[in-house]
C-alpha cells in the first residue's frame, strides 16, 4: 500500500499573500492618518498665529533695515553733494589759477623780452663808450697853447680780445685800481665742475668760490646738449656741465690802491703785471663811471709799456660779471 505525503497547495500561498496585503493596507492607513493629523495641526489657528507673528517680526526687521539703508543713502547723497560742491570749487579755483598762470607767463615773457632788449642796449652803450675811451683828445688850454702830444697806438682800430690771449683784469672804481684775480677764481670754478661731474650732480650747479685777494666769485653751470660726435669722443652720453655765467663778489669796500700810488714804481699794480710782456698781453680794465678820467692816466701808462688795453665801462650799480652770451672786450 503506497502512502502519499501532503503537499502545499495554492490555497496556502494565496492566504499568505492576502495576509501581507492586509498588513500593507493597515500600514498605509496608519501613515495616512498621521499625515492627516500633522496637516490638521499645521492648519490650526495657533500654528497660523505663530506663523503670522514670525512673518511680522521679519517684516519689522526688514523695515528697520530699509530705514537704515535710507538713512545711509541720505548721508551718502549729502556727502556726494558736498564732494560735487568741493569739486566744482576746485575746478573754479583751478581755472582761475590757470588764467592767472597764463597771464603771469605772458608778463614774464614780455619782461624777458624787455630785459633782453635793455641788456642789448646797455651792451651797445658800453661797447660804444669803450671805443670812445680808447681814443681821447685832450683839449689845449686857450691861454697857454702847448704842443700836441701824438701817441702812436699799436692797433689803430680796436679789436676783440682773442679767446686764447694772455689777459689780466683790473677794477677801477672811486679812483682806486684793484687787481681782479679772475683766472684763479675760474680755475676753482672748473675744479668744482669736475668734482660735480665725478659725483653725478644734478643738471645745474651753483655756488661761490674764493675769496682770492679782494674778490669771491658766484657762478652757475648747467648741462647743455652736446653734439653726438663730441659725446662719443668724450665717452659720455650725458652732456657735461658748462659754465654759463659768473659774477664777482667784492670782499672789501676800499680795495686796491689810488691811481697815483698804482702808477708809481713798486706798486701792487705793476707787481701784478710782472711776468707779462708788453706787446703780447692784454689788460682789461673794468672802469666805473666815476673813474673815467683816472682810466685815461692808467691807459696811457700801459700804452707807454706796450700793453694792449681794453675798457669795460660800468655803471656804479653794475657788478663785474660775464656770461656765455655776453660781448667780448675790445682792445687797442
Amino acid at each position: 500500500m503506497i502512502v502519499q505525503e501532503p503537499s502545499v497547495g495554492s490555497e496556502s500561498f494565496v492566504d499568505v499573500i492576502a495576509n501581507l496585503v492586509g498588513i500593507l493596507v493597515v500600514l498605509l492607513a496608519l501613515v495616512g492618518l498621521g499625515v492627516r493629523r500633522e496637516h490638521l495641526r499645521q492648519q490650526s489657528p495657533e500654528h497660523w498665529q505663530r506663523q503670522v507673528a514670525s512673518e511680522r517680526e521679519r517684516v519689522q526687521s526688514l523695515r528697520s533695515a530699509v530705514e537704515v539703508l535710507r538713512s545711509d543713502m541720505e548721508q551718502l547723497r549729502q556727502q556726494l553733494a558736498e564732494v560735487e560742491e568741493r569739486v566744482n570749487e576746485l575746478r573754479t579755483r583751478s581755472d582761475s589759477m590757470q588764467r592767472t598762470l597764463q597771464a603771469r607767463r605772458g608778463e614774464q615773457a614780455e619782461l624777458a623780452q624787455r630785459l633782453i632788449a635793455l641788456r642789448q642796449q646797455r651792451q651797445a652803450l658800453q661797447a660804444e663808450l669803450s671805443r670812445r675811451l680808447q681814443v681821447t683828445v685832450r683839449p689845449a688850454k686857450a691861454a697857454e697853447p702847448t704842443a700836441t702830444r701824438v701817441r702812436e697806438l699799436r692797433v689803430p682800430i680796436s679789436r676783440p680780445v682773442p679767446r686764447d690771449a694772455d689777459e689780466i683784469h683790473f677794477e677801477l672804481r672811486a679812483g682806486r685800481v684793484a687787481y681782479v684775480p679772475l683766472e684763479p677764481l675760474l680755475a676753482q670754478v672748473h675744479e668744482r665742475i669736475r668734482e660735480a661731474e665725478q659725483a653725478s650732480q644734478p643738471d645745474e650747479l651753483t655756488g661761490v668760490v674764493g675769496p682770492v685777494g679782494a674778490f669771491s666769485l658766484r657762478f652757475r653751470a648747467v648741462r647743455h646738449g652736446a653734439a653726438l660726435q663730441q659725446r662719443v669722443l668724450t665717452g659720455s652720453l650725458k652732456p657735461r656741465l658748462r659754465l654759463v655765467e659768473w659774477q664777482l663778489v667784492p670782499a672789501a669796500r676800499d680795495r686796491g690802491e689810488p691811481v697815483d700810488r698804482a702808477l708809481a714804481t713798486g706798486s701792487r699794480f705793476w707787481a701784478a703785471l710782472s711776468g707779462r710782456s708788453g706787446g703780447r698781453s692784454y689788460v682789461t680794465i673794468w672802469v666805473y663811471e666815476d673813474s673815467f678820467a683816472a682810466f685815461r692816466r692808467v691807459r696811457d701808462a700801459l700804452y707807454d709799456r706796450g700793453y694792449f688795453v681794453a675798457a669795460r665801462p660800468l655803471f656804479l650799480d653794475d657788478p663785474i660779471a660775464g656770461a656765455t652770451h655776453g660781448t667780448p672786450s675790445y682792445a687797442q
